[in-house]
């Protein structure tokens, strides 16, 4: 190797070295990385009972039904439902097993997932519901690395 060449390793060598020691930061204040998200995606959910965009429900249906897994790969979920204009009836609650046997109609079922409810009060007539999971995902927000995932899993409407 030629002077040439000598120069041009050494040059790299000592660029290498500047930008590591540059970018390593100072040592009290160490940079957080959440890292790569796990390999297993949010399990699927569904709102079985009523059945999504059902019209006619009745007002005493006692629970909300959702097929799937509302407990995510961080931790439990929640469900909440609420009213088209917002007024929640049930938020944030945690569900439990579903009532035996399922109410029907019941959605036709996917997979070979558990179902889970929350109970509900009397609805309000004529009224459109939305059925809505939080569910603890993934996030790259250091030091949880956490995030919370709604979603809308259908809406009903009750009869008059």
């Amino acid at each position: 190797m030629g002077h040439k060449g000598r120069f041009i390793v050494g040059s790299s060598l000592v660029a290498c070295a500047a930008f590591a020691a540059c970018s390593a930061g100072p040592a009290s204040s160490p940079r957080r990385t959440c890292g790569f998200p796990p390999p297993v995606p949010i399990e699927p959910l569904y709102l079985a009972y009523p059945i999504p965009s059902a019209t006619g429900v009745p007002l005493f249906i006692g629970s909300v039904i959702v097929q799937g897994y509302v407990a995510g790969f961080y931790g439990p979920g929640t469900l909440s439902v609420t009213t088209s204009a917002g007024t929640a009836i049930v938020k944030n609650v945690s569900p439990t097993a579903a009532p035996s046997p399922l109410p029907t109609p019941l959605a036709t079922p996917v997979q070979n997932l558990p179902y889970e409810a929350v109970p509900v009060p009397a609805l309000m007539p004529g009224t459109q519901y939305v059925v809505t999971a939080a569910v603890p995902d993934w996030g790259e927000t250091p030091p949880l690395c956490r995030t919370i995932d709604t979603m809308t899993l259908g809406t009903f409407t009750t009869g008059s």
